[in-house]
């Protein structure tokens, strides 16, 4: 038990500890209390606010930057209300401010500052810029220039000034450019959000593609930004920067060409499957025809097997013929629609006439062009005079106008 510390020496260890761990903060700060680091972060802003000022000053732009409420100058290219443009727009101090204006106002600076044959930027913004450049099949090259640049401001004197330089821009790519300030919602600001800058002290550069959203239709046009490469606007020397975009270009056309035969090899799995799809249709309706008439055929023969057992039916049920030679009896022909059946026998004139209408159901009967008619829709009349005989009754043959052996004709009754 004598070997476990007390709680006074555990004190007087926490105590040793928390003094120590204030020694080494003052020796780690430099001396300096936290106070006095408050006081240089805001010595440290306000430089900065001051030099963006003076830059922005340059630009007509100063009041935007302030932060005033005052009216914007005219020669600024800011308007007093929104302005439903093709690009995007954005709002700062209260106003907005259209992108493509903006790129102008700062290309309207920047060019004066490149000497000889510059690059050509285009003068619209980043949605038109990347719309200018799937048409054409380039990259595009941005430049976003900080206005408190330090390690990069004399990047457009330096590298953009140069013909080896300028040249191979304007050949290979789509030149887009704009002020970089930090501001929530302007278009630069925003395009280097995305492409995860922390830091905006200094200039980007950067080489990106544009992509058709194929989610939404041709009315719906959209296209996504895809960064290739990009970095702070720092080099050597001309040949590193020239090295920089080459490199950047090709990888460009690498991913240009994956995408490409991506496209490709997904348009190809789309044709396959839509001919798969139609394929298996063109089977399914195939076989429901099959199907159906499969059915038809089982219809039609199951009513032709049951016309087949009603006409035997209806012949087993007459009585027996008989002879010629008996009294009451007459021989009766029997014409049928087809203009060739014939049929002749023996009928007794005192037996109901409804026997020689199933001596006529009893065989089959078509018409002239070989078409089967049906029992039902049948009549028999006689020829000279012309008068139609009901048969269909328990009558005599007698009672009904049959008088001795005689021709009858078998008509369709046509509805």
């Amino acid at each position: 038990m004598s070997s476990l510390p007390t709680l006074k020496q555990c004190g007087w260890c926490a105590a040793s500890m928390a003094v120590a761990y204030v020694v080494w903060r003052v020796i780690k700060s430099d001396g300096r209390t936290p106070a006095e680091y408050r006081r240089m972060a805001e010595e440290q802003s306000r430089i900065e606010r001051e030099k963006r000022l003076e830059y922005l000053g340059t630009l007509g732009l100063s009041n935007l930057a302030a932060g005033s409420s005052k009216s914007v100058p005219k020669t600024s290219g800011l308007r007093n209300r929104i302005v439903k443009a093709r690009g995007s727009k954005y709002l700062t101090s209260g106003r907005s401010l259209d992108a493509t204006e903006d790129v102008k106002n700062y290309l309207g600076t920047l060019n004066p500052r490149i000497r000889g044959k510059s690059a050509s930027f285009v003068p619209v913004d980043l949605s038109a810029a990347l719309d200018i450049s799937m048409t054409q099949e380039r990259p595009v090259f941005i430049f976003l220039e900080s206005p408190i640049a330090d390690a990069s401001k004399d990047f457009p004197e330096r590298f953009l000034s140069s013909e080896a330089i300028s040249a191979y821009l304007s050949r290979n790519f789509i030149c887009w450019a704009v002020t970089l300030r930090d501001n929530g919602a302007a278009e630069g600001y925003q395009l280097a959000k995305k492409m995860r800058f922390q830091d905006f002290s200094e200039s980007i550069i950067a080489v990106v593609g544009g992509i058709k959203d194929d989610s939404k239709s041709n009315m719906e046009h959209r296209v996504i930004l895809r960064v290739i490469s990009s970095k702070i606007a720092s080099f050597r020397n001309p040949e590193e920067f020239l090295e920089w975009i080459v490199i950047a270009e090709e990888q460009w056309k690498k991913a240009n060409a994956y995408r490409n035969a991506e496209k490709s090899r997904s348009e190809i799995v789309r044709s396959q499957n839509y001919e798969y799809e139609m394929a298996l249709r063109q089977d399914e309706m195939a076989l429901k025809e099959e199907q159906r008439k499969e059915r038809e055929t089982k219809l039609l023969e199951q009513k032709e097997k049951e016309k087949l057992l009603e006409r035997k039916r209806l012949k087993e049920s007459l009585p027996p013929e008989p002879k010629t030679n008996e009294p009451n009896v007459a021989r009766i022909r029997m014409l049928f629609p087809d203009g060739n059946t014939k049929l002749d026998r023996n009928f007794r004139l005192n037996e109901p006439a409804k026997i020689l209408l199933n001596f006529i159901r009893s065989n089959e009967i078509f018409d002239r062009s070989g078409k089967e008619i049906e029992a039902k829709n049948i009549r028999v009349v006689t020829r000279f005079p012309r008068s139609v005989i009901n048969i269909n009754s328990e009558e005599s043959l007698r009672s009904v106008g049959v008088k001795g052996a005689c021709v009858l004709c078998v008509e369709e009754i046509f509805k």
